[in-house]
C-alpha cells in the first residue's frame, strides 16, 4: 500500500467541491483533489445559474459572459392548460454543467490545485489530526482536512438523511433536447416549470440552441410508461398542453437521459454528524428542492464557505453551523414548496392564482434562494438586462 501525503484533500471536482480548491489555492495552499472521471461528463443538474451562483463565481475569477453563458429573463408555471408568467426578480442564467465544471476545474489548474483523475475513493477514516483517504487503486492520503464534495454519493462515516421520507421514491430523469424553432422561440429567455401528477418538468436554454429538461419524478409513474423516456414525455404532455407543444418535434440528443433515485431531499447536515477534520460540501451539506434552481448556488456557497473557515482556523463543526444558519430559510421554503406541488389536486389552482398574482412567483423565487452575500449585487448587475449574444461552442459538443 503506498501511503501519500496532503495538506488538505479534496473528493469531488464538481461546483462544491473545485470551489473549496479554487478558494484555498488563491489563498497559498497545497490542495490535492481527486476525481472519480478521467474527463468532465454531463451530471444530473437544472443547469440554473442563480444570482448567488453568478456572484459566487465572479469572486473565483470564472467570468461567464466570455463562456456563452444564455441569460434568463422570466419564469414560466404551467399545469394542465394553464400558464402563469413572471419576470425573474434577480438576474440569472442557463449554462451547461459540463462547461461549469470544466471552467472551474481550469481554473483550479490554474491556481496551482493537484487534480488526479480517473480513481474512486473507496473509504475516508477520520483520526485524531489528520484524516486517511484510501483510493481503489490502493492508494491511500493522509491529509490534514478532507473535504467531501462527493455529490449524491456517500462515502462519508454517516449516510445522510432527510426529514421527508415519502421523497425516496422519486426518480431524477436529465436529458439535453433540441426543440422546433416555434418551441424555441416562445421558451425565448426563460425557465419553465411544467406541473403534471407525479412530479415536475423543468426546461430552460443552456446554449448553442440546446435545451435541458430535468424532470423529478415519482418512479412508480415512469414505471407505468414502461421505463420508456420518449414514451414518458407523451404521457406528460397528454395532460399538460404547455409541456406537449414545447417538446413537440424536439430532437432527444442522447441515447438515452440521465438518472438518479433516492436523493435526499431536505437534508441539511448537522454540525456533529461528522468526525473531526472531514469537512461535507454540496450535496454532502444540503440538498434541496430540485424545482428552486439553487443547487449550483448551494454548491458554490457551501465549497466556499468550508474554504473561509478551514483558513482561518476554525472547524468543520464550525462551519456547519454558519452554513445551517445561511441555508436553513431556503431549505424550508423549498420543501414547504415542495410538498404543495406533490399534491397533483393543488396544480391547476396554484397556477390559476399565479397566473392573477404574477408577484406570488416572484416571491416564491425570492424565498427560494440563499441570502445575498455581500457584494453580491455588483458582481451580478450586467445580467438584469439580458442581451442576444453570439454563444461559443461547448468545448466537446453538447
Amino acid at each position: 500500500m503506498t501511503v501519500e501525503r496532503a495538506e488538505i484533500a479534496i473528493i469531488g471536482g464538481g461546483p462544491a467541491g473545485a470551489a473549496a480548491a479554487v478558494r484555498l489555492a488563491h489563498a497559498g495552499r497545497d490542495v490535492l483533489l481527486i476525481e472519480r472521471s478521467r474527463t468532465t461528463m454531463h451530471k444530473l443538474c437544472g443547469e440554473f445559474v442563480s444570482c448567488e451562483a453568478l456572484a459566487a463565481l465572479d469572486g473565483l475569477g470564472i467570468k461567464l459572459p466570455t463562456a456563452g453563458v444564455v441569460p434568463l429573463a422570466a419564469i414560466r408555471l404551467t399545469a394542465g392548460n394553464i400558464v402563469a408568467e413572471a419576470r425573474l426578480p434577480f438576474p440569472t442564467a442557463g449554462l451547461s454543467r459540463r462547461l461549469l465544471d470544466m471552467l472551474l476545474l481550469r481554473e483550479a489548474v490554474r491556481a496551482g490545485v493537484r487534480i488526479r483523475r480517473g480513481v474512486a475513493v473507496r473509504k475516508v477514516e477520520a483520526g485524531k489530526g489528520s484524516a486517511a483517504i484510501h483510493l481503489a487503486d490502493g492508494t491511500t492520503f493522509d491529509a490534514a482536512e478532507a473535504i467531501l464534495a462527493t455529490g449524491k454519493h456517500d462515502i462519508a462515516p454517516r449516510a445522510r438523511e432527510t426529514r421527508w421520507p415519502g421523497r425516496r421514491s422519486m426518480l431524477g430523469l436529465k436529458m439535453h433536447l433540441r426543440l422546433s424553432p416555434e418551441a424555441a422561440s416562445r421558451l425565448g429567455p426563460a425557465v419553465e416549470l411544467h406541473l403534471f401528477p407525479g412530479g415536475c418538468a423543468g426546461l430552460q436554454p443552456v446554449g448553442n440552441g440546446v435545451v435541458n429538461l430535468c424532470i423529478t419524478l415519482d418512479r412508480n409513474e415512469f414505471a407505468r410508461a414502461g421505463h420508456d423516456f420518449r414514451s414518458f414525455l407523451d404521457h406528460i404532455g397528454n395532460g399538460n398542453a404547455a409541456f406537449r407543444a414545447a417538446i413537440n418535434d424536439a430532437s432527444l440528443l442522447w441515447p438515452r437521459p440521465l438518472a438518479i433515485a433516492r436523493v435526499p431531499y431536505g437534508h441539511l447536515r448537522g454540525p456533529q454528524e461528522l468526525p473531526d477534520h472531514l469537512w461535507p460540501v454540496g450535496d454532502q451539506a444540503a440538498v434541496t428542492a430540485s424545482f428552486t434552481g439553487d443547487g449550483i448556488a448551494l454548491a458554490l456557497a457551501g465549497g466556499i464557505a468550508a474554504a473561509e473557515e478551514l483558513l482561518a482556523g476554525g472547524s468543520s463543526a464550525s462551519y456547519l453551523r454558519a452554513f445551517r444558519c445561511r441555508a436553513k430559510r431556503q431549505m424550508r421554503c423549498a420543501m414547504a414548496l415542495q410538498r404543495l406541488i406533490d399534491y397533483p389536486s393543488l396544480h391547476h389552482p396554484l397556477v390559476a392564482l399565479a397566473r392573477r398574482q404574477p408577484w406570488m412567483i416572484r416571491k416564491a423565487a425570492s424565498l427560494t434562494r440563499l441570502p445575498r452575500a455581500a457584494g453580491s449585487d455588483s458582481a451580478t448587475e450586467r445580467w438584469r438586462k439580458p442581451e442576444a449574444a453570439e454563444a461559443r461552442p461547448e468545448p466537446g459538443g453538447t
